[in-house]
């Protein structure tokens, strides 16, 4: 199965369907379940993995919330007015209704929207804003610990690379091949020049060189060959090289200031290196620390976040504006119900049984699959209400008179499009934090891992030790991948008369999974419309309003 549709030809495709927005779903459920197929296909060339994945991305862009709800199976609306009453026990009306089993709903009910807009004179404008404000203070606060965090985490990472670097040298300074040792030795010893022997100013061998012509000293320094071990036996050794003039022809000015530096830099090697290993491992328990500590004030700073944003107000339409005057005392809230119910059949899908080839290939598990192709009937209620401050029943609380208009509509949606549909109502405030901590972090994410999971010194030494039995281990693997390939060569061969007579016996079990989803959906369609329908009525008929029989 190729693909070779580029994003603009699936563009031209959507606008060809028109305003049928369930014809434009099912294009691309199909066209996204094409290409994960493809993506599992084991064989397939990282260039072209690739591709399709950027085009998978592209093409998840063009499911809007509409498209992903495919159209209404009905719609139908109801209007409620009282000056004398709350209005909130509208909303749980519908609300215990759907979710209860009292009249046989029982839908998985959640509130997918809770919007408000004030006019700015109004008491709610005055009252929900003072609460906003001491919320915004305490998640302003959350936020600057947090920034201060990851700048301290940006440091960390810069500091361990830079001990990084220098590490590497030392390490290579033990290697066994010696002119990877003494590569090490010479970029020590520039170090050591240019950070510890420049201090002291005049008396230091760069300013000796260029100033007081001891032209000899910066050559003999360097080449005087320091091995590693014991600092004193070492020492004791190098210092009888450099006294030695069959071992370095330097006159004996030279050779009396080589000493004493020689001397320093042996020390200044040892040192450096073990308090450098020292520092590196306690600025990695430090970053895994800040991290911990980043991890828990995100988690503290959400819920500020989250409220604050839901007590911001709304920017509402042209046409919501009107019915906001400033001097008014009103505010419209925007409330969205989402329920959702499973449609069965009593039927099991397929009757037919594969043949039993686990023995030789892997069988995929299907359960993933049909989970994704559960149909489930939906119920989307809209509120909107227009609301003035009734009696104070409480502190700080009001009860809403006015209207309230509510939008009853029904859907069919499978499990891979609640999906979609609630990967695109993620919350606003969930993607703030992204922008103030994940995103930034995400550039030095591999950093991160690396030093948190990041073995001791002591697993390098492991490592040496253990060099000699992987070349045994090596080729004892080669032996072994010989044989095995052979093997799969043969087995390759049965997988695929296996397949062949699979698929002989799968293609009536697909045909009627396709026919059972068909059947579901329609079942779902037709549900999700009488439900609507059922759930007005019993309303209209509980509350005393004109219904027609």
């Amino acid at each position: 199965m190729a693909i070779t549709t580029t994003i603009e030809e699936v563009e031209h495709k959507l606008e060809s369907l028109g305003e049928d927005l369930t014809a434009k779903r099912n294009y691309i459920n199909a066209y996204l379940e094409r290409i994960r197929y493809l993506l599992e296909d084991e064989e397939l060339d990282d260039e072209r993995r690739e591709e399709l994945k950027e085009l998978q991305k592209e093409i998840k862009k063009k499911l809007s919330i509409d498209i992903i709800k495919g159209d209404p199976t009905i719609t139908l609306k109801l209007g409620y007015e009282t000056f004398q009453s709350s209005l909130e026990p509208v909303y749980y009306w519908l609300h215990d209704a759907l979710k209860g089993g009292t009249f046989g709903f029982r839908y998985d009910v959640e509130k997918i929207k809770d919007e408000f807009a004030a006019a700015e004179a109004s008491m709610f404008y005055g009252e929900l804003g003072r609460r906003r404000t001491e919320l915004e203070k305490r998640a302003g606060e959350l936020m600057g610990t947090i920034n201060m965090i990851v700048k301290s985490i940006l440091n960390l990472i810069y500091d361990l690379k830079e001990f990084e670097l220098r590490l590497d040298e030392y390490n290579k300074l033990h290697s066994d091949e010696s002119a990877v040792a003494v590569s090490a030795d010479y970029a020590l010893k520039t170090i050591w020049l240019t950070e510890v022997d420049s201090k002291k100013g005049p008396g230091s061998i760069n300013v000796l060189v260029q100033n007081l012509n001891y032209v000899m000293l910066r050559d003999a320094f360097f080449s005087v060959q320091i091995p590693v071990g014991e600092v004193d036996e070492i020492e004791k050794e190098v210092l009888k090289k450099i006294k030695s003039e069959s071992e370095l022809d330097v006159p004996d000015l030279v050779r009396r200031i080589l000493q004493g530096r020689i001397k320093e830099y042996i020390k200044w090697r040892d040192i450096s290196e073990k308090e450098l290993k020292k520092r590196y491992k306690i600025e990695r328990s430090y970053l895994k620390s800040q991290v911990n500590s980043l991890q828990l004030y995100t988690k503290w700073a959400r819920p500020y976040l989250i409220a604050t944003r839901k007590l911001l107000p709304m920017e509402l339409g042209t046409a919501d504006i009107g019915e906001l005057p400033v001097t008014f005392n009103t505010m419209l809230t925007f409330l969205d119900l989402f329920a959702k119910k499973k449609v069965k059949i009593g039927e099991k899908t397929g009757s037919s049984k594969n043949i039993e080839v686990s023995k030789y290939i892997s069988v995929k598990d299907d359960k993933e699959e049909e989970k994704d192709n559960d149909v489930y009937s939906i119920i989307e209620v809209k509120f909107i209400y227009r609301v003035v401050p009734g009696g104070q029943a409480q502190e700080g609380y009001r009860g809403h008179l006015g209207t309230v208009d509510i939008t009853l509509i029904g859907y069919e949606m499978q499990a891979k499009d609640l999906e979609n549909l609630k990967n695109k109502q993620q919350d606003e405030v969930m993607s703030f934090i992204d922008v103030g901590t994940k995103d930034t972090l995400e550039a030095i994410e591999d950093d991160i891992r690396k030093y948190l999971a990041e073995e001791d010194s002591e697993g390098k030494k492991y490592k040496k030790a253990v060099k000699t039995r992987n070349k045994l281990i090596k080729s004892i693997q080669t032996t072994y991948d010989t044989t095995q390939s052979h093997y799969n060569s043969i087995r390759k061969e049965v997988q695929k008369i296996a397949n062949v007579v699979n698929e002989m016996g799968q293609f009536g079990i697909e045909q009627q999974k396709t026919w059972n989803t068909e059947r579901l959906r329609k079942s779902a369609q037709e549900k999700s419309k009488k439900d609507v329908a059922r759930l007005v009525y019993l309303y209209k008929k509980l509350h005393g309003m004109l219904v027609w029989e």
